[in-house]
This record gives structure tokens, C-alpha cells and sequence, in this order.
């Protein structure tokens, strides 16, 4: 189908399951869309702007520049993000895959709180790897390793056709 914008859309759905030998369960489903310059992704009615043309290392742009960040979203506003690897060929559980773009979307910390999140896509695959870490010291950390409270998510590409 054509998203309001007049750009070709395509239905994402996510599907989990236990190990291999269980069912896969639908548990959620998004949209994307591309145009000659970006890729977009839009979840929960929030639009992404994950990729930008041309793809070259340390390219920026603001990819959270079409949500409303203010209230509850406010963690959202002032991500910059950037390519910040591109043409890599790199191994995710075993399955080597070349010309992977690494896109850094946030990347802050000081000594009581660390920020970062960053996704990799290979192309021809898409999505192959998912990173976000939200942690806080009530006092100095020095290297992360034992936050006193806080977040890691970390996604990746088991297998590909």
C-alpha cells in the first residue's frame, strides 16, 4: 500500500518464539517506507527516520526529527544520529555478513549515567543488530560494568534465508 505521503509502504510483523521448537507467536507490527533519500520506520504511531542517503561513515541526521518529544517522549528529543561504520563485514551467532552500516542514534554518558543506543543494517537484509543501554550510579561509575540500576537490550540476527 501508499502511506499518506504517496511513498510504497510495507507491513512488518515481529513474531517470537521460545527456542526452535516452539510456535512463533505475533507480537507486534510496524511499517516501513523508503523514498530515494531515507528509510522509515514507523511503530506505535511514532516515525523513525533510520537511514539516510548517501550512505557514507560519520553522515548525521536528526532521526527522531518527526515525533512530537515532548511529555513522556521527552527522552527522545536531540538524538543525532550517524553513520558511524559502513561496508563492515561483520558475525552475528555464527553467520558472517558483509556491508554492514552502523548507525550510533545516541551515545552520552558522564559519571552517573549512560545513555547509547545503536542499530546495524546489512544491506539486502535489513535490521541485523539492536543495541540500547539506559544506566545510572548514584555514584561514580567508572567503566559500566556494574551499573547500579538500569537497562541493556541487545537484539540479533539468528539466521537469515
Amino acid at each position: 500500500w501508499y502511506d499518506a505521503a504517496g511513498n510504497l509502504a510495507a507491513r512488518i510483523i515481529v513474531a517470537l518464539r521460545d527456542d526452535d521448537t516452539s510456535q512463533w507467536v505475533n507480537v507486534k507490527q510496524y511499517y516501513a517506507n523508503a523514498d530515494a533519500n531515507s528509510f522509515q520506520v514507523v511503530e506505535e504511531n511514532l516515525r523513525y527516520l533510520k537511514l539516510m542517503s548517501p550512505v557514507k561513515k560519520d553522515m548525521e541526521w536528526m532521526g527522531n526529527q518527526f515525533i512530537n518529544t515532548t511529555g513522556t517522549l521527552s527522552y527522545l528529543s536531540g538524538w543525532t544520529y550517524k553513520y558511524t561504520s559502513v561496508d563492515e563485514q561483520e558475525t552475528f551467532n555464527g553467520n558472517s555478513v558483509d556491508s554492514v552500516a552502523t548507525v550510533t542514534q545516541l551515545d552520552e554518558q558522564n559519571a552517573i549515567q549512560k545513555n547509547y543506543s545503536a542499530e546495524k543494517f546489512a544491506k539486502g537484509l535489513g535490521l541485523v543488530y539492536k543495541e540500547q543501554q539506559f544506566l545510572s550510579c548514584n555514584s561514580f561509575c567508572a567503566d559500566w560494568t556494574h551499573p547500579e540500576s538500569g537497562t541493556i537490550v541487545r537484539k540479533s540476527m539468528l539466521a537469515h534465508n
